[in-house]
């Protein structure tokens, strides 16, 4: 021990100074050691972009959507420290000579996202892989919004009627390829029926503008009325468009609903064949199934309707009627539900529609050409649907033949199964 005491006493400035020269020479050999290192997908930022311009997949935060690989020479000791995620490059635009611009990479332009790692004076070298930023003009415009019936089936006990408004716009902002391309060829937006539930049209009382209850409007959720960016990484966007506020469902309740009406029935004589077939050669027989008010004829029996709304039975219930066709060489004479002054009855039942009040969350105008037309194509619609019901699960059908020079009427009643 005492040895060991008077060696560090012995000289002890000289071993002083000798200790300090060596430590000296470690840590400088020791920072002076380099390594290399791959980090892949490293970050872009771009800050202080002009005004009237941005690039393209850029996000709010200034990040492209483009990464870079970097290699990186240096001090071993930094480079065993760096982790992917460590660091990000940093590019300053106000630089750009041009709207396509190489980008330069030094250490300069990295900057370091863990406090424990200075990576500005430790890194010797930087290469990378070619990269092009272009900078694009910033352009507004309205993009067209076709909105598409749903796909999928409605909750049980509805019908899909119709969806509106099956128009809308979007205002964007952005670089001017992107803008244009998505203006030139619209965006669509398509609902799914599975995300409305049968509780969520139950609770709805009556339509916005009907007042029976079999007509269900279901206003869609703001949720629901977003549609992606592509240039921003499809991001899904709100639609912007005021009248997107209006967008809705119709529904129908799938009801059998009562005629309350006996139809008219009657005998149609082609002038052809006027000569073989009239009222005096080939009358209606009377006494069977067949009732008469007035000397008119009609079916007196209870009927109803299926996928029609009870403002269109109203409308055109009075306008029903049966048509017998007296035609040569056929043992059932054809017959069909005619609908007389079709046309008339469409303006009343849009006009009863546009009349009627509007509820209060829908902002939309009482009346106007696109909404007209809608609702001209819906009652076409039911017009198609039109099929005689002789009790809710029953179609109606009557056989007429031709029997010792009178027309026999004689009703059927068909069960749905058999119909299908």
């Amino acid at each position: 021990m005492e040895k060991l005491i008077n060696f560090f006493k012995n000289n002890w400035q000289q071993k002083t100074i000798s200790f300090v020269i060596a430590l000296i020479i470690w840590l400088f050999l020791w920072n002076s050691l380099t390594d290399t290192t791959t980090l892949p997908n490293v970050p872009i930022r771009v800050i202080n972009l002009p005004e009237d311009k941005t690039i393209v997949g850029i996000m709010p935060n200034g990040l492209l959507n483009r990464r870079v690989n970097l290699t990186l020479e240096g001090s071993k000791r930094v480079i065993d420290e760096l982790e992917p995620g460590d660091i990000e490059v940093l590019v300053d635009a106000s630089t750009f000579e041009n709207d396509e611009q190489l980008l330069t990479i030094t250490r300069k332009n990295l900057l370091s996202l863990n406090p424990a790692v200075n990576v500005s004076g430790s890194i010797d070298e930087v290469t990378y892989p070619e990269f092009i930023i272009k900078l694009s003009k910033i352009v507004t415009r309205k993009v067209p919004i076709t909105v598409l019936p749903p796909k999928g089936t409605p909750p049980a006990g509805y019908e899909y009627l119709d969806i509106w408004p099956q128009k809308l716009t979007q205002i964007l902002r952005g670089p001017e390829e992107q803008i244009e391309s998505m203006a030139a060829r619209g965006v669509i937006l398509q609902l799914d029926f599975a995300e409305i539930t049968k509780a969520e049209l139950d609770r709805i009382k009556s339509s916005r503008e009907n007042y029976h209850d079999d007509e269900v409007s279901f206003f869609i959720p703001n949720r629901f009325k977003k549609i992606p960016i592509p240039f921003r990484n499809n991001t899904l966007e709100e639609i912007n468009d005021p009248e997107a506020q209006n967008l809705h469902i119709d529904f129908l309740r799938k009801e059998v609903l009562p005629l309350d009406r006996e139809l008219p029935l009657r005998l149609f004589y082609p002038l052809e064949t006027a000569n073989l077939f009239n009222p005096k050669s080939l009358p209606l027989n009377t006494k069977e199934t067949i009732g008469v008010k007035e000397g008119l004829t009609y079916i007196p029996l209870k009927l109803y309707l299926k996928d029609v709304s009870q403002l269109f039975i109203e409308t055109v219930r009075d306008n029903l009627a049966i048509t017998v066709v007296a035609t040569e060489g056929k043992d059932e004479l054809p017959w069909g539900l005619s609908v007389v002054a079709p046309h008339e009855l469409e303006n009343r039942y849009v006009a009863q529609l546009i009349s009627q009040h509007v509820d209060g969350r829908s902002k939309e105008p009482r009346h106007s050409r696109k909404r007209e037309d809608h609702l001209r194509a819906r009652f076409r619609k039911f017009l198609q649907n039109l099929t005689l019901y002789s009790s809710p699960d029953k179609i109606f059908d009557l056989i007429a033949t031709v029997e010792n020079g009178e027309v026999v009427i004689k009703v059927q009643h068909i069960s749905l199964d058999a119909a299908r």
